[in-house]
C-alpha cells in the first residue's frame, strides 16, 4: 500500500454535467495467500462538489487453506445493502461453503447451512440471504435459524431479493421467475427466445421493474429492463452483468471491462455516454465478469490474480464402465467441452507457475 496510485473517472449526462466520481482505485500488494479483500475508493454518489471526499481504507485478510469458487457460469458472491459485508463461496478442505466477510473483520465467517451454496444474494434489510444448493432455491437468516427451501428442482443463475419479499431468479433455460418468502408457486416473469437466456436479475428501486441480462447464442448480450405491471421487456444496451447502483448509475461488463453509465431508474432509461471504470476484472470462460456491487462497495477478482480456480487439471476420458484415461493433453484449466466423433473443442487457461490462488478484491467509499 506504500506505493498506492490514485486515478478518477467520472461519468457525464447527456448535458455534460457532472454526476459524481465513479471510483477510484488505491494499489496493493496482495500477501500469498488463498482469499484476499481490497477497499479502496469507488462510488461516491451524487455527492455535492462542496462535500469532502470519503476517508481511504485499506485492508487485506488471508485465510489459510480457502479458495474462492470460481465456477464457469454466473458470479458466486454478493455485497450487503450498505456495502460493509462480502458473502462468497469458498471451498475449504473438500466443502463448499458460503462465507461471510465484515469489511471492519480480520477473517471471514462460514454460515451455517449453507453447504453447496452458490449463486448468492441478500434480502433488501441484509440480514437474510438466498442461494442455490443442489439446483435448489434457499434462504436462511444471517442471526441463526433453520434454512428453508423455497423450490426444488431448477439450476439458476443469479436471485434479487426486492421489497415485499418478492424474490426473482433466472432459472437455466426458462427465463425469470418470481417467488414469494412466504411459499407458494413460482410465477414466470419472461419467456426467452429460441436460443437466448434471462439471467442476472436485479430488482430495481420501487419494485416496479428487474433489471437483467439477455444471453444469446449468436448475438451479443445485452442489459434489459423488465416492467413487473405490465410484463413488457425493453432493451437498454449491449453488456452482461448489469447492476444498478443507488447513486445512479448501472454497472456492467462489456469487452473485458467493467463500465458504468448514468441511469434513471424512474424513466428507465441510460443518460449520456458510458464511460470505463475498470480494466482488470476476471471473466470466466463462460463469458461472466466476476463482480458485485452495492451502495459504495464494488467487489471483484483481479484478472491478475487469477485463472478460474487457479490449479492444475489433468483432461480425463471416462467410459460407461467408469473407467478413466488421461488425454494426451497439457494439465491445465478447461472449460466448455464439445465432442464431434473424432474430435473434442474445448477452453484451455494455462495456469502460471507461482500462483497462489484467486482473490476477491474490492472497492469502496
Amino acid at each position: 500500500m506504500d506505493d498506492a496510485e490514485r486515478e478518477g473517472t467520472r461519468v457525464v449526462d447527456a448535458a455534460g454535467a457532472r454526476r459524481g466520481r465513479v471510483w477510484q482505485p488505491i494499489g496493493w500488494a496482495a500477501i500469498g495467500a488463498a482469499v484476499a479483500a481490497l477497499v479502496t475508493t469507488m462510488i461516491a454518489g451524487r455527492a455535492r462538489t462542496t462535500e469532502p471526499p470519503g476517508a481511504l481504507v485499506a485492508t487485506s485478510v488471508v485465510v489459510d487453506r480457502m479458495r474462492p469458487e470460481i465456477v464457469q457460469s454466473g458470479v458466486h458472491f454478493a455485497v450487503a445493502p450498505g456495502g460493509k459485508t462480502l458473502v462468497f463461496a469458498a471451498v475449504y478442505g473438500s466443502t463448499r461453503v458460503l462465507y461471510r466477510r465484515h469489511l471492519d473483520r480480520v477473517n471471514p465467517e462460514p454460515i451455517v447451512g449453507t453447504e453447496d451454496g452458490s449463486d448468492v444474494f441478500f434480502s433488501p434489510d441484509g440480514r437474510r440471504l438466498a442461494f442455490e444448493k443442489r439446483s435448489e432455491l434457499w434462504t436462511v437468516s444471517l442471526d441463526g435459524g433453520t434454512p428453508q427451501m423455497l423450490f426444488p428442482n431448477q439450476p439458476l443463475r443469479g436471485g434479487t431479493w426486492g421489497e415485499g419479499d418478492r424474490i426473482v431468479v433466472g432459472r437455466v433455460g426458462t427465463g425469470l421467475w418470481m417467488v414469494s418468502t412466504a411459499g407458494g408457486e413460482p410465477r414466470q416473469l419472461t419467456a426467452p427466445k429460441q436460443g437466448e437466456r434471462h439471467e442476472l436479475p436485479q430488482m430495481l428501486p420501487g419494485g416496479r421493474a428487474v433489471l437483467f441480462t439477455i444471453l444469446a447464442n449468436e448475438k451479443p448480450s445485452r442489459a434489459a429492463v423488465h416492467l413487473l405491471e405490465t410484463g413488457e421487456t425493453r432493451l437498454l444496451f449491449e453488456g452482461i452483468g448489469a447492476r444498478f447502483v443507488r447513486a445512479g448509475y448501472v454497472v456492467f461488463g462489456l469487452q473485458e471491462r467493467l463500465w458504468a453509465v448514468a441511469f434513471d431508474p424512474e424513466s428507465l432509461q441510460t443518460l449520456g455516454a458510458a464511460r470505463p471504470v475498470r480494466d482488470d476484472v476476471l471473466w470466466t470462460v463462460a463469458g461472466y465478469p466476476q463482480f458485485a456491487v452495492d451502495a459504495g462497495l464494488l467487489a471483484y477478482v483481479p484478472r491478475s490474480q487469477a485463472s478460474i480456480n487457479q490449479r492444475n487439471e489433468v483432461l480425463t476420458w471416462v467410459n460407461r464402465q467408469g473407467r478413466r484415461t488421461a488425454l494426451p493433453v497439457k494439465p491445465g484449466r478447461f472449460g466448455l467441452p464439445r465432442l464431434s466423433p473424432q474430435k473434442i473443442a474445448l477452453s484451455f487457461i494455462p495456469v502460471p507457475a507461482g500462483s497462489s490462488g484467486p482473490m476477491i478484491s474490492a472497492a469502496a467509499s
